[in-house]
């Protein structure tokens, strides 16, 4: 646990997280009190008390540390609760359940704002959701099909005059034996005999049509500022594959964008966003929203004030000076 002063902010991330710093950094030079841990310390290093009475609301503590003051949280990345080794391994998934609905249920019952909600984050990661939200608030997005059906990737393919990719609708990539992440998975183009692979059978997939694209952005969003990123990687289907190559620089969107963009952030009850779209001679196709995305090489990079707006939202008012 990291403390300055009595928290106004609680922050949750993990405790190598310099995304994190960079927005700390404005708390600290603002004097804004701040309590920055770990959920994955939880029960191990970090004690929860919660109380409420017939006619109160919650007062709560970690390791003591009163969060009565306590206005907004910054769900950042915390990691996944840690529990003793003496635990037997059939004992673990009723103390995780305990572990969740105890902490996470006194936390987000607190009088608080979050950065975002983690039930509002759980949510919007559905990349289906995403695209029902972002229809229905105005913006485009490219022929989509979510599907275990090889003979309807067949069909779907065959109406898309530049072919097909694939995408990954779950983040979080399987683990080696030894705990490290299998791999990446970038967007893929889709090859004519692959379409009816009986190996789409096993599982859901999502298929959309390939654009022909002149640029990809990301556009991170935090309350009503938008910072919106052309990324250049020319001959790259994915801009993630290589960084060799790629070029960033701050634009503008159009105002039925923004306004779009607005829209899908209130529908998905988020603040924060990191959101991409694909620029093609027909305009600005929506991509996907990440609820919890990263942005620190973005502000390095183009300079724009990400950091310094995420502050001022847990602050709640207009920050001055300059973070070291």
């Amino acid at each position: 646990m990291v403390g300055v002063g009595r928290p106004r902010v609680l922050v949750l991330t993990a405790p190598v997280d310099p995304t994190a710093d960079m927005v700390l950094s404005h708390l600290r030079s603002n004097a804004i009190p701040f309590l920055r841990l770990d959920a994955a310390q939880f029960p191990t290093e970090v004690t929860l008390t919660g109380e409420v009475g017939q006619h109160s609301r919650w007062r709560a503590a970690l390791n003591g540390v009163s969060l009565d003051d306590v206005e907004t949280v910054y769900y950042r990345r915390p990691g996944r609760f840690a529990f003793d080794a003496s635990i037997p391994l059939d004992v673990i998934g009723w103390c995780e359940g305990q572990a969740r609905f105890g902490f996470w249920g006194v936390l987000e019952s607190l009088p608080a704002t979050w950065i975002n909600a983690p039930g509002s984050v759980h949510r919007a990661e559905y990349k289906p959701r995403q695209l029902a939200h972002a229809t229905a608030a105005g913006l485009t997005v490219p022929p989509t099909l979510v599907t275990n059906d090889p003979q309807a990737v067949a069909d779907f393919a065959a109406r898309q005059p530049d072919g097909i990719v694939t995408k990954t609708l779950y983040s979080r990539m399987p683990r080696t034996e030894d705990g490290g992440l299998s791999g990446v998975v970038y967007t893929s183009d889709v090859p004519p005999g692959r379409y009816r692979d009986p190996s789409i059978a096993a599982t859901a997939h999502l298929f959309q049509a390939k654009l022909v694209k002149t640029a990809d952005l990301r556009v991170t969003v935090v309350g009503d500022d938008v910072f919106a990123t052309e990324i250049n990687n020319p001959g790259e289907l994915d801009w993630r594959r290589s960084h060799d190559n790629v070029e960033y620089r701050p634009c503008e969107l159009p105002d039925t964008v923004v306004a779009g963009v607005h829209r899908l952030m209130r529908s998905l009850g988020l603040v924060f966003g990191a959101l991409d779209f694909v620029l093609t001679d027909q305009g600005h196709q929506f991509i996907e929203i990440n609820p919890n995305g990263q942005w620190g090489w973005i502000e390095h990079l183009t300079g724009q004030p990400i950091s310094r707006a995420l502050a001022t939202a847990l602050k709640g008012t207009a920050l001055t000076g300059t973070a070291a």
